[in-house]
C-alpha cells in the first residue's frame, strides 16, 4: 500500500466517523491537560512546603521516636504514644536527606541533682559536643561548652546554677551529682 493510499484511507475513516474521532481528540487533549496540572500541583506543593519550612528561622526540625500502641479491645479510640526508639542509623539517615546540613543526637531524661546538700529534680539532655552549639540558640556565659573527648563533665543552665540552691550558686570548676555519679561543672549558660 502506498503512502498516499493510507493517507486518503484514513482522512475517510476520520471523516465517516467523526464522533469517535472527536472524542479521541479530546481525550487526549484532557489527558495532557491532566498531566501538567498535576505536575504543576506537585511542583507548587514542594515549594510551599520548603517555604514553610524555612520559615522556622534557623532551620531546626526535632524529630522524637512515638509509636502508637492499641489497648484491650484495639481500635483508634484506644491507641495511646509510648516512647520509640531512634538510633545512630537514623540520624545518619537524615544527615543524608538533601538540605540537611547537620543532624545531632540528644538523649534527655529527668535526674536528681545534687549540689553540697541540697537536691533538686532536673532535666538532663545527654549531647554531642560538636554540632549541639550550631543547632540551638544556647550561649554560654561562663566557662566554656563540652568538647570531643571531655569525660564527667556537665554544662548547667543559668536557673539551675543561681537560682534552685538557695545561697549556694554553681559556678565553674563545681562538682555536681546527677544521678549518683559526680561531674565537674565546665560551663554555665547565658540567661
Amino acid at each position: 500500500m502506498r503512502t498516499e493510499d493510507m493517507v486518503s484511507y484514513s482522512m475517510r475513516n476520520l471523516t465517516h466517523q467523526r464522533v469517535r474521532t472527536w472524542l479521541t481528540i479530546v481525550g487526549i487533549v484532557v489527558g495532557v491537560a491532566a498531566v501538567i496540572v498535576l505536575v504543576g500541583l506537585a511542583d507548587g506543593l514542594r515549594s510551599s512546603v520548603s517555604g514553610q519550612l524555612a520559615a522556622f528561622g534557623p532551620k531546626t526540625i526535632i524529630i522524637s521516636p512515638v509509636s502508637l500502641e492499641g489497648g484491650i479491645g484495639g481500635g483508634s479510640t484506644n491507641l495511646r504514644p509510648t516512647l520509640g526508639k531512634l538510633f545512630e542509623r537514623d540520624a545518619e539517615k537524615i544527615e543524608r536527606i538533601e538540605g540537611v546540613h547537620l543532624a545531632t543526637k540528644i538523649i534527655t531524661t529527668s535526674l536528681d541533682m545534687k549540689f553540697r546538700d541540697k537536691h533538686i529534680s532536673t532535666s538532663v539532655y545527654g549531647v554531642e559536643p560538636d554540632g549541639y552549639t550550631e543547632t540551638t540558640s544556647i550561649k554560654i556565659g561562663e566557662g566554656r561548652f563540652l568538647q570531643p573527648g571531655d569525660k564527667r563533665v556537665a554544662v548547667v543552665g543559668y536557673s539551675i546554677a543561681n537560682d534552685n540552691f538557695g545561697d549556694d550558686k554553681i559556678s565553674v570548676n563545681n562538682m555536681i551529682e546527677l544521678g549518683g555519679q559526680q561531674y565537674r561543672v565546665v560551663g554555665i549558660l547565658q540567661k
